[in-house]
């Protein structure tokens, strides 16, 4: 209550009644000490300090409910390892380095594309295949009697062969190997006819091409060059003559014959007959008797 006196109508007021301005309130209002807990309700004004700071390191492991203050530091960063168990779900930041070593065992569902290029089987001499890069000389347990070869001795040369093959038994023929006229890339072509070539040689008529490679890499004569396996394999059946008409864009490098038809070569699976040189394609001079210089698989 304010107190005021009036002498001859003037008002007096106590000096100290002026302390109490509002900004005065605000000055007393402002020293009253912070809660520990919030208030339940919104305070009039607000306090000089903030509430209790954050605490100064995070807590080891998470609480079950969130802090009511924030920590001054983040958690711990990610492990410089992976950890030897997978997760059931995954991590929210990846690891810093890779896993050490691929996993033991495969993935226990397929894949979700194939390999861009199909796997190769081991190539190794004793597994009952004779293989391109395996012959009967280098891996005998799988070529022995897979392979025959007439010779690689040569005297005469054009751009090809004719020949016959003569089945002793039912046989596969998969795959050649000549013996060039010159070095380089260069094409090939293998043709092939039921029974003999006598009176075919300068017509296609019942020919079939059953090779046809246009960057052949020819060795030097006297040297292997594989041509790799036929375009179609060839079944002859036994006591069956099968022609063969191989010819080279390199030329083909080969020996002089005894006779036309004579056997030169032979296993228990087939022979091979002397035939006939060849200047062209189906056309040309021709030269007899001549030894075609090559290996049959």
């Amino acid at each position: 209550m304010v107190r005021h006196s009036s002498i001859h109508g003037v008002i007096f007021v106590p000096r100290d009644f002026f302390k109490f301005t509002p900004f005065d309130l605000l000055q007393r209002y402002d020293i009253v000490e912070a809660t520990s807990a919030p208030t339940t309700s919104l305070t009039i004004l607000p306090t000089r300090a903030p509430t209790n700071p954050p605490t100064s390191i995070p807590t080891q492991v998470p609480t079950s409910k969130p802090s009511s203050n924030p920590t001054q530091i983040p958690t711990q960063v990610p492990t410089s390892k992976p950890s030897s168990n997978p997760t059931l779900k995954p991590t929210q930041i990846p690891t810093s380095v890779p896993t050490p070593h691929p996993t033991q065992k495969p993935t226990p569902s397929l894949t979700l594309k194939p390999t861009s290029t199909p796997t190769k089987p081991p190539h190794q001499c004793g597994n009952a295949v004779c293989e391109l890069s395996e012959n009967s000389i280098s891996c005998p347990l799988d070529c022995f009697s897979k392979e025959i070869q007439t010779t690689y001795e040569f005297n005469l040369g054009s751009s090809g062969n004719m020949f016959v093959v003569k089945a002793k038994r039912n046989i596969v023929i998969s795959s050649f190997a000549i013996n060039s006229k010159s070095r380089g890339i260069g094409a090939v072509k293998i043709y092939t006819r039921a029974g003999l070539y006598a009176n075919h040689e300068q017509s296609r008529d019942g020919w079939e091409l059953v090779y046809e490679n246009d960057s052949v890499n020819h060795n030097r004569r006297g040297e292997v060059t594989e041509l790799g396996v036929l375009d179609k394999e060839i079944h002859v059946a036994k006591d069956r003559n099968q022609s063969f008409f191989v010819t080279s864009t390199n030329g083909l490098v080969y020996k002089g014959g005894a006779k036309e038809f004579l056997v030169y070569n032979g296993d228990e699976n087939m022979e091979i007959l002397e035939g006939i040189g060849t200047e062209g394609e189906f056309e040309g001079a021709t030269y007899s008797p001549r030894v075609w210089c090559g290996r049959i698989r």
